[in-house]
This record gives structure tokens, sequence and C-alpha cells, in this order.
């Protein structure tokens, strides 16, 4: 039997920090994969994204944001669009 979406939002966000961010990592992972793309295309790609990230950060084209309010944003928006 499966888990209604919302319970299933609640269960995670419960979660240790660390868990629910392997959770999070694991779920991009699978919505994502191609099996034409291999793993070190992929990290490539996120590394590269990672670059231009911090770029525009040192541009002050956006702001840094703490980790941990990154964080309750996400998880104020999750239980928001319940």
């Amino acid at each position: 039997m499966s888990m209604p979406l919302q319970a299933l939002v609640a269960e995670a966000l419960q979660l240790p920090l660390d868990d629910l961010d392997a959770l999070i990592v694991s779920l991009l992972a699978h919505r994502d994969a191609d099996p034409g793309v291999t793993p070190e295309e992929i990290e490539t790609a996120w590394a590269e994204e990672a670059e231009r990230r911090v770029d525009a950060m040192e541009r002050g084209e956006v702001a840094w944001v703490d980790g941990d309010e990154a964080l309750a944003r996400l998880r104020a928006a999750a239980i928001g669009s319940r």
C-alpha cells in the first residue's frame, strides 16, 4: 500500500538533516537519471553549475544564503504547499 504524498513529506521532514539531504540527493538523482549520461558527465555538469553560481555570487548578482536558512525556507515551502 502506498503512502499519501502529504504523509510521506511529513515523515521526510522529521528526518535528521543529514538523512534528509541524502534522501533529496537520491530522489533528484533518480528523477534526473538518463541512461545515456555517464556519472562523470553528471559530475562535470554539477561542477560547472557550482562554479557558475559562485561566480554569480562573487559578482553580487545573487546573495549567499546560509545552509540552515535555505533548509528552513525549503521546509516552509513544502509545508505551505500542502
